[in-house]
This record gives structure tokens, C-alpha cells and sequence, in this order.
């Protein structure tokens, strides 16, 4: 797995500072930790954890803090599944659904509102729920060039992690000169790296559904 060092080490050897003169170690562990978060902001998935999180005795839940988006609840702590369900199903059939009570069956969630999310029917009681959910992970600062820490992201998401460091570490200097020039490229790259990505995770979702006999 690739530590936090070895991506600081890539960034330093493009920067070209090898005493860190420049661009000091604290200064580019800000860098990374700025750059994590803006690769799980863009991809959710990056951060994808899997928690047991306690309910509230209501149809409406908020995620734990630290943790910025529900991306799927598997079950009921005790086993039972439960289902995503759109809130424009609940609605048409069920108007009163946020003020039924029972074992919830079901969850609603919001793009919107990515910390908010809804049980259906809403728990008489104090729960927990299995949930996958993306969370950003607290910020890590190394001392020395020979930390092991590892990054906390698949090896899929390093390069997309360089090029964001490199993107704030020539901004630094960008006063319309050359190092503007780099930080748009890198910037450019790290968007463009997470839309590869994020395009043939789709098409491989897109056929496993084929493969198991669903649709499209």
C-alpha cells in the first residue's frame, strides 16, 4: 500500500525542492489532507465505510458528524433488510408516511441533502442500522520522510491525489506566470482523472446489472 510519504516524496521530486525549502513538510502534508478531501468530495465512494450507526425514535436520521454522505444501508442491526425507496413512491401512496411508526422496511435519501436521510416506517424506538457512508478521514501530518502511514484510499485514486498537491503547491507562486500555467494543468488532470474513473466504474455497474439479469 502506498504510504503518505512516498506521494509527498512524488510531489517534492516534481517541485523540485529537495531540502523542502519552499514547500515545507507541514506544508505539503496540508496539501495532502486538502487533497483527500477533495478527491472523497468529488467521489463519495473514496471514502466508503462500513458502520453501525444508532437511530433515533423518528422517520427523520442525521448521519454522525464526520461523516458526510449515506450511500447505502445494508440492514437492521438484528438482520432485517432494508430497501432504498424514492420519496416520490412514499408520497403518492403513503401522504402520511413520516408519522407512521413500525420496524422500518425502507430508506430514503437525498442528494440534496447528503447528511439527512429518512426510515420508513419510522422506529418507535433507538435502533441501529449496517450503513455504508463516505467519511473524510481526520487530518494526518507526518514528522519525517520515513513514516509509514498509508494512505487511506484505493492505490486507483494516488494519481489523482499528486496532481491535487501539485495543483496548490504551484498556486503559490501563480501570479500569471508559468506556475499557473502548471497549477491549471495539474488541476485539470485531477478532474479529469476522477471522471475516467468515475465513467468506468459506471460502465462496470452497468454490466453487472446486464450480467445478473437486470436491466440498464
Amino acid at each position: 500500500m502506498t504510504t503518505i510519504t512516498e506521494i509527498i516524496g512524488r510531489v517534492n521530486t516534481q517541485l523540485v525542492d529537495p531540502m523542502m525549502v519552499r514547500w515545507p513538510l507541514q506544508e505539503l502534508c496540508d496539501y495532502y489532507n486538502d487533497a483527500v478531501r477533495a478527491v472523497i468530495l468529488a467521489r463519495p465512494d473514496a471514502g466508503a465505510s462500513l458502520e453501525t450507526i444508532r437511530c433515533v425514535p423518528s422517520a427523520r436520521q442525521v448521519l454522525p458528524d464526520g461523516v458526510i454522505q449515506l450511500l447505502d444501508v445494508i440492514c437492521l442491526s438484528d438482520g432485517s433488510a432494508v430497501r432504498p425507496l424514492s420519496r416520490e413512491v412514499l408520497d403518492a401512496q403513503y401522504p402520511e408516511w413520516p408519522t407512521m411508526k413500525g420496524i422500518p422496511e425502507c430508506f430514503i435519501s437525498n442528494d440534496l441533502s447528503p447528511r439527512v436521510f429518512w426510515l420508513f416506517p419510522a422506529p418507535d424506538k433507538e435502533i441501529s442500522i449496517d450503513a455504508v457512508v463516505s467519511r473524510i478521514p481526520e487530518a494526518v501530518y507526518v514528522l519525517t520522510q520515513d513514516d509509514d502511514t498509508p494512505v487511506p484510499l484505493e492505490e486507483a485514486y494516488v494519481n489523482p491525489l499528486v496532481d491535487w498537491m501539485l495543483f496548490r503547491a504551484f498556486s503559490k507562486d501563480a501570479a500569471g506566470g508559468a506556475e499557473s500555467g502548471l497549477a491549471a494543468q495539474h488541476y485539470q488532470s485531477f478532474v479529469e482523472q476522477l471522471g475516467i474513473k468515475q465513467g468506468a466504474d459506471s460502465a462496470l455497474s452497468a454490466r453487472k446489472k446486464v450480467f445478473n439479469g437486470g436491466g440498464v
